[in-house]
């Protein structure tokens, strides 16, 4: 006669939990806080706030999905590797002392873990240490182990708390490594920038550029008499909706030399100067 408890933990807990994880909601607002701590650690990089990037949820998560997908990919893998495992392993213990010994190992262990992670997330501050999250992670899973198999009372309040806690230890998790990503991206963008083609801005008002480094402005007047004033040594950093980030020629991952441009497409004109691109001229910022 099979144990009633026997397939507690695959029927009451495993299944509504992946059941959610599956869902389209769920994994939407993963990918949105992953691309949200993505963006900010970028912009963080570059010295200016992420509130410049007027960025909806949709664009968050689109932007989130090709760094995303393959940590989300292994880690549904890793939980359902996890879950037909511990079900097993629930529906096989049906001799009482090992069912004890397992409760005696897991809970103890697990609560320890729980109580280094949530340790840990507090003293980390700045910094991105990734054991915290996996300690709470850890300790979670084992705590809810333990709880289980002990058969202890209003263990559902007891599940939920140290499902919570495991909530807690998932998204520091993702914003350890989000955060590493973006840093990561925005240094090889850094670090790349002077390879990629310099452009030129043109306005009718001047966007008042903070003339630094390499960077040049002119004061032209076109044929009608407008003023028409011109920025050389740009490159273009990024465009997100109707806002251009451009950084001048020569860019450095020096602090004191991190300076981003934030200009509205419909103020200016960006043009690629063909003469630099096919070196026919040298630009003066060289």
């Amino acid at each position: 006669m099979d144990d009633p408890h026997a397939r507690w933990f695959g029927t009451r807990w495993v299944g509504p939990a992946l059941g959610s994880l599956g869902s389209v909601a769920v994994l939407s607002a993963l990918l949105y806080y992953f691309g949200w701590v993505h963006t900010a650690a970028q912009a963080k990089y570059f010295g200016f706030d992420s509130t410049f990037y007027d960025m909806s949820s949709a664009d968050y998560t689109i932007r989130s999905t090709g760094a995303a997908l393959p940590a989300v990919a292994v880690g549904v893998i890793v939980l359902l590797g996890v879950a037909v495992g511990l079900d097993e392993l629930v529906a096989r213990l049906a001799d009482e002392r090992r069912r004890r010994l397992i409760v005696r190992c897991t809970l103890p262990l697990g609560v320890l873990l729980v109580v280094l992670g949530v340790i840990g997330l507090v003293d980390s501050g700045s910094r991105l240490p990734a054991w915290p999250a996996m300690a709470l992670l850890g300790g979670s899973l084992l705590a809810a182990v333990g709880v289980i198999l002990g058969r202890a009372r209003r263990r559902t309040w007891v599940l939920l708390a140290i499902g919570l806690l495991g909530l807690v230890g998932a998204f520091d998790a993702i914003r350890v490594y989000a955060t590493t990503v973006g840093i990561e991206r925005a240094e090889r963008s850094a670090l790349e920038m002077d390879s990629t083609a310099l452009v030129r801005v043109y306005a009718s008002e001047d966007p008042q550029l903070l003339v630094v480094g390499s960077l040049v402005r002119d004061v032209l007047t076109s044929e009608s008499g407008q003023t028409i004033y011109r920025y050389d040594c740009l490159h273009l950093l990024d465009r997100i909706g109707q806002q251009l980030f451009l950084v001048p020629h020569g860019y450095s991952t020096d602090a004191n030399r991190r300076v981003v441009y934030v200009v509205d497409v419909d103020d200016v004109r960006v043009d690629i100067d063909a003469r630099y691109v096919e070196r026919r001229e040298t630009p003066p910022c060289s």
